[in-house]
């Protein structure tokens, strides 16, 4: 459900070079409509948190998460016991050294989701549209 700590780390050495070759576009210019109109990325919504922002290169699929309202309502009630969420639930426990995220890790994820619907579709009219 939720995606590993290091994810960079199962790229080869090659795949890291291909990145650092590639072009890139400030975050005063990317938006959903540049992707999808120049860029030619297909937008498909998934249910699956750990899937989001995940590009299929093969199809040109970008994957976000269906539900940004999911990730404010974690947010916005933040408990000291997050563990009685299911969502933290599946995060490792506090202190111990795991692959898995912690509840630091999961806080962070749910507003990296918030805060990239912000910047996909919430910069112009054209990207709030195709939203």
């Amino acid at each position: 459900m939720l995606p590993c700590r290091n994810f960079s780390a199962v790229f080869s050495e090659e795949d890291k070079q291909a990145l650092r070759k590639c072009p890139s576009v400030s975050s005063s210019n990317l938006n959903a409509h540049l992707l999808t109109k120049v860029g030619r990325i297909h937008i498909k919504w998934t249910d699956v948190l750990a899937c989001h922002l995940e590009l299929d290169r093969s199809t040109d699929t970008l994957y976000l998460f269906r539900y940004p309202s999911f990730c404010a309502v974690h947010l916005q009630t933040r408990s000291p016991e997050p563990s009685n969420s299911t969502l933290y639930a599946c995060a490792a426990l506090p202190g111990t050294v795991a692959h898995w995220a912690n509840v630091d890790d999961v806080n962070d994820l749910l507003q990296e989701v918030l805060l990239s619907f912000r910047l996909l579709f919430g910069q112009d009219k054209a990207s709030r549209k195709f939203f």
